[in-house]
Formats: C-alpha cells, structure tokens, sequence
C-alpha cells in the first residue's frame, strides 16, 4: 500500500460507504452515549419541573390561607 507523503499523518475524509465497520461501531456507539446524555438531561428537566410545580403549588395554598 502506498500512501503519498500528503497523506501521512491526516486524516481524510472518507465517504460514507467506504467506511470501515470498526468505523461504524464508534459512530453508533457515540451516538448511543449522546442519546444517553439527552434522556438524562431531559429527566434531570423533568424532575426540576415537577419539584417547581409542587413548591407552586405549596406557596398557592400558603397565599390562599392568609
């Protein structure tokens, strides 16, 4: 195999299909991790919410009593 000089050292982009299937496996795995990332991030919203929404709630009833 002959790699000019250019070459040697860069990397260069690589057409979808020509990408090799270890390639692949790290693009998918990447991808699972930043999936992973949003589900957790998402749930971590989720949860600041509902605690917002029952600290509301709280302060609501407290303001209805007095």
């Amino acid at each position: 195999m002959c790699v000019s000089y250019l070459q040697t050292g860069r990397r260069l982009r690589v057409d979808v299909n020509k990408r090799t299937e270890n390639e692949l496996k790290q693009m998918l795995r990447l991808a699972e991790l930043e999936t992973k990332e949003l589900k957790d991030s998402l749930r971590y919203v989720e949860i600041q919410l509902a605690k917002t929404k029952d600290s509301l709630r709280a302060t609501n009833k407290q303001y209805e009593e007095s």
